[in-house]
Formats: structure tokens, sequence, C-alpha cells
């Protein structure tokens, strides 16, 4: 469990443990899509095509285990790598963050989440509004060169 393998704290078993199987089948595809991504030879698309049958085996939310939330981690930094940042936050992180504060709501694990929740939210905003802009000023020019262009205008 996470208690035991970051502070070697044995933990009893409680009602948002997962199967023992679940938790290794997670870890199993966790080290696949580290080994693709540490190869070189996958881009994020190929690597979230590879995760994407685990996530839906956990789409329903049956499993609340917070150990999944690594898991979770990795779906939203493999989803922001792929330019998908709105469903690395609520498919990746928030899950996450929903998982870790289901046992231990005031944590540093959660700060974090909630922190990196924030910060791509932030920078997907800010993205959002350059391209706003950008377009807004494309428009403009385009505006501007057809009335100067356009002799029925003059």
């Amino acid at each position: 469990t996470f208690m035991c393998k970051q502070h070697e704290v044995a933990q009893d078993r409680d009602k948002f443990d997962a199967p023992p199987m679940l938790l290794a089948e997670a870890s199993a595809v966790m080290t696949r899509a580290l080994r693709m991504q540490a190869d070189g030879n996958a881009d994020a698309d190929s690597v979230l095509f590879m995760l994407q049958p685990f996530w839906e085996r956990l789409r329903s939310g049956a499993d609340k285990d917070p150990a999944l939330a690594d898991f979770y981690c990795m779906l939203g930094q493999v989803l922001l790598d792929a330019g998908l940042p709105e469903i690395a936050c609520a498919e990746g992180w928030a899950r996450a963050l929903q998982l870790v504060c289901a046992r231990e709501p005031f944590s540093f694990r959660s700060a974090m989440l909630t922190a990196r929740l924030a910060l791509v939210s932030l920078r997907s905003a800010h993205d959002v509004e350059e391209i706003s802009a950008s377009a807004n000023a494309m428009l403009e020019t385009d505006q501007a060169s057809k009335a100067t262009s356009d002799p029925a205008l003059h």
C-alpha cells in the first residue's frame, strides 16, 4: 500500500482498498507506459491509447483506492502531453485528488494535486486568452484589408 511504501507504516484494509490484483494491474500498466516513454518510440497519443483500456475499466468509479491516484496522475500528464489540458484536469488530476482526499483530505499529496490542477487550469485559460486575442487580431486585420481593397466602400 501507499502508506507502507512511503512511510513504512502498516495500515489495515478499509473500504477504499481495491483488490490487490487491480493494484498489480495498475502498476503493470504504468510500468509499460513509462517504458514506452523512456524508449522514445511512442508519442503521447500512443501512450494514451495503451492506457485507455485500463482507464475505461476504472471510469465507473467503483474502485476508490488512493493507490490508484498514481495511475490518474500519469494519465493527467499523458493527456496534457497530448494537448488535452481540460481532460487532463478533469479525468487525471481531479480524479487523483478525489481518491486521495477520500482517505486523507488534508495531506501533502492533496495539496500538491490541488496546486497541479490550479497551475494547469491557469495555463489553459491563459492559452485560450492568447488564442482568442490572436484570432481577434487576425479578424480585425482581415476586415481592414477588405475595407481598403473594396472600391465600393470608398
